[in-house]
C-alpha cells in the first residue's frame, strides 16, 4: 500500500500554491508502486507528491451507476533523486516502520541462529527445505513419504543436511565489534556496489517488458468509466498487448466487516459476522464463481482496461505460452528453491506450475505467476484497449444500472470474470481454508499407543510442519485417568473458581500469582494439599476473554503431575517419540493446564 489524499489535487488546484491536500489514505497502488523492491542502502526513486490527480470524468452521485466503481485517484508518479545507470533495479524507500521491523527481525535471526554460520544467509523458506538426517531409518521413510525430509545420502554436490546447520553447541551471536563508520561504509560499498545492476544484454534475453511500449492512458468519452488503456501504434493479432503479475487472493480479503476501531477489546474491532461491503480492488479482480482465489493484475495500465463485452472485446487473457521468456521468467520465480539463478541458462521443466497447484499453495505464492493479454484481432493505433468482463459482470452491471439510485445498497461491485477454461478443475468446488488430513478412521482404528505419525494437510498432502507435526496414540482411557488426577488434586476447582470469579480468585489481565488447589477439595491426599500451582490469566483485556494458564510450579508439584501423566499412559507416547526419532532424552520445558 502507499500513502495518498482522498481530497488530491484536480484541475483547479493543480496550480494552487496555497492548496494542500489534508485527508490522508493507504491504499493498493499497482503498477511500480507494488513492484519495486525496498532496499535501505539503494533507494533511488520516490514518488512525486504533487503529480497524483483526482477525477471522477463527470459521474455524478447518486445518480451516476458508475461513481464508487472506479477509482478516480491517478497519475501517481515517481520520480529519481539520484543518478540511475541502464540496466540498474528500481527501489523504493518503503517507511522507517518497514525498515526497522526488517532489521529487527534480521538481528533476532542472528541471536538464534549464531554468528558467521551458513544459516545466517538463510531464508525461512531455505531452512524449511534443508534436508534432515534421522537417527531412524523408520522415521526417515515416513518422512521422506510426506516430503518432509531429504535423504541425505544422495545430497549432490557439497549440500548438507539441516543438523549440520544446527550443532548442538551452536551459541549466541557475539557482540561485534565496533568499526570506524567510514571505513564500515566503503568496505559494505565494495562488496555490494553492482549487485544491483544487470547489462542490457542480460535484460534483452532474459527481461519481460509487461507492456508492448505501445499503450497510453487516457480518459474515454464511453459512459461510466474512468482512466482507458489507448494503442499508440498498431498491434498484430495474436499479439502480446501487456504481460502482468497476479496478486493471488482470498475471496474474504475483499469483504469489508463491521468494525469499530475505538472498541475496548481487539477482539471487538472486526466483527466477521457482518459484512457491510467489498473492498473497490473487487471491480480489478478477476474470478471465477466456483473458485475462492482472485487474481489481482499489479503491472503498469493493466486495471485501466476496461469492459468491451463479447463483441467489442479486443483482447483476452491467456497464461504464458512455453518457451516465451515471461514463462521462463515467472516458471523460475513460482518453482525456485534455494541460490537457484535465473539466467539464460534457466529451462523450465514444470510449465504454469501454479495451474497444478491448489488455491491455498497459489496464495502462498502470490505475486510469482502471471498472465498476458493478447489481441483477437488487429488493432488500429489510437483504439481503445477493451476485454470482455463475462456474462455475469454484465448481468449485475445492469441489474444496478436498473435500480433507482436511492434504493441501491452501495456502490457497484462485482469481480472480472475469467473465460470458460482459463482456471483448472483443481482450483474449483475447494476450499481456502486450511484443514489437517485424517490419517485413519480413529475412532474403529485408533492408533497403537506411541505410535507417531507425521499430520498432513487435506489440500496437497504435504507435512504439516518441516519437522515437528506429529500425531501420537495414548492409551485407552488416557483422559478418564488424567481428568481423575486433575479433580483429586484439586485443579479442577481451581478453574471452576478462576473461571467464576469468586472471592480471592480473581485475576487482572496478565496478573500471576501462585495457589494450592488441594486445599479446595476433601478428596485431596496430604501430600497433594502442598502441591503449588502458578495461575496466569492470559491478555484479558486485549481480547475479552477469560483463559487462564494453571500449571505446576514446584517441584513436588511438577514431579506429581509428570508421574500422573505417566501413570495415565503418557510414558508409552513419550516411549514412542524417543525411540522414532533416537532420542536419549526427553525435557518437558513447559507444561500446562489451558
Amino acid at each position: 500500500g502507499i500513502e495518498f489524499f482522498m481530497d488530491d489535487y484536480n484541475e483547479d488546484t493543480q496550480d494552487d500554491d496555497d492548496f494542500e491536500p489534508s485527508h490522508r489514505m493507504n491504499a493498493f497502488a499497482p503498477g511500480l508502486g507494488s513492484l519495486a523492491n525496498h532496499d535501505g542502502d539503494f533507494v533511488n526513486i520516490d514518488r512525486h507528491y504533487r503529480s497524483s490527480r483526482v477525477d471522477y470524468n463527470f459521474q455524478t452521485a447518486p445518480w451516476d451507476a458508475g461513481v464508487g466503481a472506479f477509482t478516480p485517484h491517478h497519475n501517481m508518479l515517481y520520480t529519481t533523486f539520484r543518478d540511475v545507470e541502464r540496466g540498474m533495479e528500481l527501489f523504493l524507500d518503503y517507511g522507517e516502520a518497514f525498515h526497522d521491523h526488517a532489521l529487527k527481525r534480521n538481528n533476532q535471526l542472528r541471536k538464534i541462529q549464531g554468528k558467521s554460520r551458513d544459516w545466517d544467509f538463510m531464508e525461512e523458506h531455505q531452512v524449511k527445505q534443508c534436508p534432515t538426517e534421522l537417527a531412524t531409518e523408520k522415521a526417515k521413510r515416513e518422512r521422506l513419504k510426506v516430503g518432509m525430509g531429504v535423504d541425505s545420502s544422495i545430497l549432490p554436490g557439497d549440500e548438507r543436511p539441516y543438523t549440520e546447520y544446527r550443532p548442538n553447541d551452536h551459541h549466541p551471536a557475539d557482540e561485534e565489534d565496533e568499526e570506524d563508520e567510514e571505513d564500515e561504509q566503503d568496505n559494505y560499498d565494495d562488496k555490494r556496489y553492482g549487485w544491483n545492476v544487470k547489462p542490457l544484454e542480460w535484460l534483452y534475453d532474459n527481461g519481460v517488458c509487461l507492456s508492448s511500449g505501445k499503450l497510453w492512458t487516457g480518459t474515454s468519452d464511453a459512459e461510466y468509466t474512468g482512466r482507458v488503456v489507448f494503442s499508440t501504434a498498431g498491434i498484430a493479432k495474436g499479439e502480446v498487448v501487456l504481460t502482468t503479475p497476479l496478486i493471488a487472493l482470498r475471496r474474504d480479503d475483499f469483504r469489508i466487516y463491521k468494525s469499530d476501531p475505538d472498541a475496548e477489546h481487539v477482539r471487538d474491532t472486526v466483527d466477521k459476522s457482518t459484512v457491510i461491503g467489498d473492498e473497490l480492488l473487487f471491480n480489478y479482480a478477476y474470478s471465477h464463481p466456483d473458485s475462492p482465489m482472485l487474481l489481482v493484475p499489479n503491472a503498469p495500465m493493466a486495471n485501466f482496461i476496461n469492459h468491451g463485452g463479447e463483441e467489442d472485446a479486443n483482447v483476452q487473457i491467456r497464461w504464458p505460452t512455453a518457451g516465451s521468456k515471461t514463462a521462463r521468467l515467472f516458471d523460475w520465480a513460482y518453482n525456485r528453491q534455494k541460490e537457484d539463478i535465473y539466467d539464460d541458462k534457466f529451462e523450465s521443466t514444470n510449465h504454469n506450475a501454479w495451474l497444478k497447484d491448489h488455491p491455498i499453495d497459489v496464495m502462498e505464492k502470490s505475486g510469482k505467476l502471471a498472465f498476458e493479454y493478447v489481441a483477437l484481432r488487429d488493432i488500429e493505433e489510437d483504439e481503445e484497449i477493451l476485454i470482455d468482463y463475462g456474462p455475469l459482470w454484465d448481468d449485475a452491471w445492469y441489474a444496478f444500472q436498473a435500480t433507482h439510485p436511492y434504493a441501491r445498497s452501495g456502490y457497484f461491485r462485482h469481480s472480472i470474470g475469467v473465460p470458460d477454461g482459463f482456471y483448472p478443475d483443481n482450483w474449483l468446488d475447494v476450499t481456502d481454508q486450511y484443514e489437517i488430513a485424517e490419517i485413519q478412521d480413529l475412532e474403529n482404528n485408533p492408533l497403537e499407543p506411541g505410535v507417531a505419525l507425521p499430520m498432513t494437510w487435506a489440500h496437497n498432502g504435504k507435512s504439516l510442519s518441516p519437522k515437528y507435526g506429529y500425531i501420537v496414540g495414548l492409551e485407552k482411557g488416557f483422559s478418564d485417568r488424567f481428568l481423575a488426577y486433575s479433580e483429586e488434586t484439586g485443579v479442577i476447582e481451581l478453574y471452576r473458581k478462576l473461571l467464576t470469579e469468586q472471592e480471592g480468585f480473581r485475576l487482572e489481565s496478565d496478573e500471576f500469582t501462585t495457589y494450592k488447589p488441594g486445599a479446595l477439595t476433601n478428596t485431596s491426599k496430604t501430600s497433594d494439599v502442598e502441591l503449588d500451582f502458578f495461575v496466569y490469566k492470559y491478555k484479558a483485556d486485549n481480547y475479552r476473554m477469560n483463559m487462564h494458564f494453571v500449571g505446576p510450579w514446584n517441584e513436588a508439584s511438577r514431579k506429581s503431575v509428570n508421574e500422573a501423566l505417566g501413570d495415565a499412559g503418557f510414558d508409552l507416547a513419550m516411549k514412542g517419540i524417543g525411540e522414532r526419532f533416537g532420542y536419549d532424552n526427553i525435557t518437558c520445558f513447559h507444561g500446562s493446564y489451558m
